[in-house]
């Protein structure tokens, strides 16, 4: 699992035909221990009943419970809507299953996905040692599946990336086949300050447009009304802000 803890949140609507999930957090079984702020196979088994119209999932998980990332990876793979998952954080361990499911993987920009090989902790003697590491080594196998049904790279060469930890910047993630799409995203404050600019400049074209009318038909010049007032005072704001 990844280090660093990503907050818990669990949103679902439905706009315009389409359904919206936001998922952050870990990924585990929600149980006494775990509590129910976990992206769980529970939960998203009870959003995906009924549902026909296609599907937009929000991710942001450090990953967690490998057979709980599975068996959400399986409720994706086998349902009858469209899914797309959008990856807003990070995307990391058994995250990673998670996204795969879906039929379609798109990045937004800075965002992360990391794979890595199982672990746990074991105790006991070395039969039981040993019961654990063959676990581990089938459930390498489970992942490298998983990882292989998207990427079409050999057993061989995901076995190296899992064994290395291997970290991908939107970039490389798309270069290795694991998603689909970069999403590139244009900041909000700029698209406004754009809008803005757009209306100072035209309110600059009105104001010499209405002198110009003034002077050719030789109409001496009034007092300024407070609309062109308004005018003014908003093209100076843009001067000064330039």
């Amino acid at each position: 699992m990844a280090d660093g803890k990503i907050e818990y949140k669990f949103l679902s609507e439905e706009k315009d035909g389409r359904k919206y999930l936001t998922l952050s957090g870990r990924v585990a079984k929600s149980s006494f221990w775990t509590g129910d702020d976990v992206i769980s196979a529970k939960s998203i088994t009870k959003e995906l009943e009924n549902t026909t119209v296609p599907i937009t999932v929000y991710l942001n998980t450090q990953g967690g419970d490998v057979f709980e990332g599975i068996e959400i990876y399986n409720l994706f793979k086998n349902h009858k809507s469209d899914i797309t998952v959008e990856i807003t954080g990070l995307c990391a361990s058994a995250g990673t299953f998670i996204a795969l499911g879906a039929d379609k993987v798109v990045m937004d920009t800075g965002t992360q996905f990391m794979i890595h090989q199982a672990s746990t902790i074991a105790y006991g003697n070395k039969e039981d040692i040993q019961k654990t590491l063959n676990a581990l080594e089938s459930i390498d196998k489970s992942i490298i599946s998983i990882y292989k049904a998207k990427t079409g790279k050999s057993d061989e060469e995901l076995e190296d990336m899992l064994k290395k930890e291997t970290w991908f910047d939107c970039e490389k993630a798309l270069e290795n086949g694991f998603i689909d799409e970069i999403k590139e995203t244009v900041p909000k404050q700029k698209e406004e300050k754009n809008n803005q600019s757009n209306i100072d400049i035209q309110n600059l074209v009105d104001l010499i447009t209405d002198e110009l009318e003034k002077r050719n038909a030789g109409v001496e010049q009034k007092p300024v009304e407070e609309e062109k007032t308004n005018k003014i005072s908003n093209f100076s704001k843009f001067m000064k802000g330039m």
